[in-house]
């Protein structure tokens, strides 16, 4: 069985975000921008209002005066696979945190509706988001 691969990433990426935030290294290297693959895009939301959670509940715990969720929307993106609620995502959050993802040649891929034509296909999704996701995010990233 493979929950560990389809639930851990998210789980350790969530992690990985508290860390990255409530820690401190955001604040003090601010050009670093990180791109999580393999979990979709469902995980991101958790994480954000977990760390806002910890932050406000667990102030000594925390090294940054800068809420979670505004340090992981500056330097985070992760990628949408297959099947997410990205319209539910896009309106709460923007569309500029998510790339285009997918786990070809894995089963998932094989056995999920591909996530390419499910964005161009989607009408609740506007062509600048559409843009964005499958390709203009990516390419900012990383300077193209």
């Amino acid at each position: 069985m493979h929950i560990g691969t389809y639930l851990g990433f998210g789980l350790d990426y969530t992690v990985a975000c508290a860390a990255l935030t409530l820690g401190g290294v955001l604040d003090q290297f601010p050009g670093l921008k990180f791109l999580f693959y393999e979990a979709g895009a469902t995980w991101f939301s958790y994480a954000m209002h977990g760390a806002d959670r910890s932050f406000y509940i667990e102030r000594a715990c925390s090294r940054t005066n800068t809420r979670p969720s505004e340090l992981m929307l500056q330097h985070c993106m992760t990628a949408v696979e297959n099947v997410e609620p990205l319209e539910q995502l896009i309106a709460a959050y923007g569309a500029d945190n998510y790339v285009i993802g997918t786990d070809f040649p894995d089963p998932e891929f094989q056995k999920l509706p591909n996530s390419s034509a499910g964005i161009e296909n989607n009408p609740a999704i506007s062509d600048q988001d559409k843009s964005k996701i499958l390709g203009g995010n990516f390419a900012r990233a990383f300077g193209l």
